[in-house]
């Protein structure tokens, strides 16, 4: 039985068949790193993709959100405060000697906490940027994963390319604040994704690659130019040729062949 992940030792022991179904090493950090990766094709929704990695991703994402709500409120709580403190103290009126002596000790203390409050919206500001870092890394480079994986493409060899195009955006919605990202040019705008001017999404800018010379090799079963006939959609189909075996074929004559050696 065809296993998902081999070793570069066990990859060297299989059939030559069989080690063109293990095309990628995997680069990324982790206890995966330099293993090989079974190419599958996606059947009904069924498809080999790293569930525990988009699972801890979501988990992530979800933290850092509500991180950054929480923050978000507990700076407006502490504004609100000092700024209906400020105005009940500037309304002192100072009529006489001993108003003048107060409204100076009045003034020296709303001179503090303006300074005091400024200072700590800065130090607020600068932990609320981190916290909106962080999740916008998070939210792209989920988005990004699924839609590399759905494309069929590899995650390690395109997900730092297409994560250093897009940048997250936030707009007003009935519920709140919404995050969601987009794909820049080279002068940092937004690209335009369809006909009626809508702005790109990660999957449209995928399935651009897809189409690309530089990254059709990032793909399974991406022709070379001129390999294949467009769809409706644009996207390029695969010409089969005539006797040749799909992947599925590959895979069962190399079983059958390994199991004939073995007995």
């Amino acid at each position: 039985m065809a296993r998902a992940i081999v070793t570069a030792e066990e990859r060297a022991a299989l059939p030559e068949a069989l080690q063109v179904e293990y095309p990628t090493a995997i680069t990324a950090d982790g206890p995966l790193k330099g293993r090989f990766l079974l190419k599958v094709d996606e059947v009904d929704g069924y498809a080999l993709e790293d569930v525990k990695g988009l699972k801890s991703t979501v988990g992530a994402v979800r933290t850092e959100k509500e991180k950054l709500d929480a923050k978000l409120r507990e700076v407006s709580t502490a504004a609100e405060a000092a700024t209906a403190r400020i105005k009940e103290l500037e309304a002192i009126d100072p009529e006489s000697e001993a108003d003048r002596l107060a409204a100076q000790r009045v003034e020296s203390t709303v001179n503090q906490m303006k300074t005091r409050h400024s200072e700590d919206l800065v130090a607020k500001d600068a932990e609320i940027d981190k916290l909106r870092g962080g999740l916008q890394h998070a939210l792209i480079r989920s988005e990004a994963v699924t839609a590399i994986t759905q494309q069929k493409g590899s995650v390690p060899l395109l997900l730092n390319a297409l994560m250093a195009e897009c940048q997250l955006k936030t707009r007003e919605t009935t519920d709140g604040v919404e995050y969601y990202a987009v794909v820049l040019d080279d002068a940092k705008n937004p690209r335009i994704g369809d006909a009626q001017g809508n702005t790109m999404t990660i999957a449209q800018r995928v399935t651009e690659m897809k189409s690309k010379e530089d990254y059709a090799r990032a793909f399974d079963g991406t022709p070379a130019a001129g390999a294949g006939r467009p769809t409706q959609t644009g996207v390029v189909t695969p010409v089969r040729t005539t006797g040749e075996k799909t992947k599925s074929e590959k895979v069962r004559d190399g079983l059958a062949k390994q199991r004939g050696e073995a007995a």
